[in-house]
C-alpha cells in the first residue's frame, strides 16, 4: 500500500518547482495590489499632479539631441513617465519590511519555497504594478497631445511595455538592497527623500543630460534613471540626448546589477 502511494506521486523537476513558486508569489503582488483600491486611487493621484504640474513646464523645456531637436510637451512627457516606476517600485520593496514585521516570512520558512523564488516573484510582481501605473501616466500624456499619432505609435507602446518591466525590476532591486540592510520602516522614508527624489530630478527630465558640463554629464552617468529617461524618449520621439548603445548598456549594467545583488541579500536576510 506504501509503496503503490509512493509511485503515485509525480516527480517535479527543481527547475519546475522554483518557476510554479516564483509565478505563486508574482500572483500574490499583483493580487495584492488590486485589491487595494485606496492604494491604487491615491497613487494615481499623485502621479496625475507631478505630472500636470510638470507639464505645465513643457513648452519652455527641450533641447537638441541625437536625431534631431526635441521641446515642448514631448520632451517632459516622455521623461514623465519614469517617476510612477521610481517611486512605486521603492515603494513594493517597502512591502519587505511590513511581511517581516508582521511575520510573513516566518510562515514561508517552514513552506518548501526557496527565497530565490520568493524574491524573483515579488520582482516580477512588483514591476507589473509599475507597469500598469505608468501605462496610466503614458496614457495620459498622449491624450494631452504629447506625441504625434501615427501608425507607428501601437509599435512604439509595445517595445515601451518590456523596458517599463525591466527598469521596473532594476528599481524594485534597488529597494530591497535597501530594506535588507534596514530594520524598521521609520528610516525608509528618509532614504525616499535622499536617493528618490535625487534621482528623479537629475535623471534628465526637465533638462536635457547634453546640455550640462562635461563633468557633470559623467557625474550624472552614476544615476540609472538617466539611461531610463533616454531610452523611453528614444523610443516615443526617435531622439535621445546620449548615445542610444550606451544608454542600453548602462540600463542592463543596473538592472541585472542589481537584481542580482538585491536576490543575493534577501537570502541572506534574518527574518525573525
Amino acid at each position: 500500500m506504501e509503496m503503490s502511494v509512493l509511485q503515485d506521486v509525480e516527480y517535479v523537476p527543481k527547475w519546475k518547482h522554483y518557476l510554479i513558486a516564483s509565478w505563486s508569489i508574482t500572483k500574490v503582488e499583483v493580487r495584492k495590489f488590486y485589491r487595494s483600491k485606496s492604494r491604487i486611487i491615491s497613487n494615481t493621484f499623485s502621479n496625475l499632479l507631478f505630472l500636470i504640474v510638470f507639464l505645465l513646464m513643457g513648452p519652455s523645456l527641450g533641447g537638441v539631441g541625437y536625431g534631431g531637436e526635441l521641446r515642448g510637451l514631448a520632451f517632459t512627457a516622455s521623461g514623465l513617465i519614469v517617476q510612477p516606476i521610481l517611486f512605486s517600485g521603492i515603494m513594493m520593496a517597502m512591502g519587505v519590511l511590513i511581511d517581516k514585521q508582521f511575520g510573513f516570512f516566518k510562515e514561508i520558512q517552514v513552506s518548501p519555497v526557496p527565497r530565490t523564488s520568493i524574491v524573483v516573484g515579488r520582482m516580477v510582481g512588483g514591476a507589473l504594478n509599475c507597469v500598469f501605473q505608468a501605462s496610466i501616466v503614458f496614457t495620459i500624456t498622449v491624450l494631452f497631445g504629447a506625441y504625434s499619432f501615427d501608425p507607428f505609435l501601437i509599435l512604439r507602446i509595445l517595445v515601451l511595455i518590456p523596458v517599463f518591466l525591466f527598469f521596473a525590476m532594476g528599481v524594485i532591486g534597488i529597494g530591497l538592497v535597501i530594506t535588507t540592510s534596514l530594520k524598521d520602516m521609520q528610516a525608509f522614508g528618509t532614504v525616499m527623500s535622499f536617493l528618490v527624489m535625487p534621482m528623479f530630478f537629475l535623471s534628465g527630465v526637465f533638462f536635457p543630460i547634453n546640455s550640462l558640463p562635461l563633468v557633470f554629464q559623467f557625474l550624472l552617468l552614476i544615476n540609472p534613471a538617466v539611461y531610463a529617461v533616454d531610452i523611453f524618449r528614444f523610443i516615443l520621439t526617435g531622439i535621445c540626448f546620449l548615445p542610444i548603445g550606451l544608454d542600453i548598456i548602462g540600463m542592463l549594467c543596473f538592472t541585472l546589477g542589481f537584481m542580482i545583488l538585491g536576490a543575493i541579500l534577501f537570502r541572506r536576510m534574518d527574518f525573525q
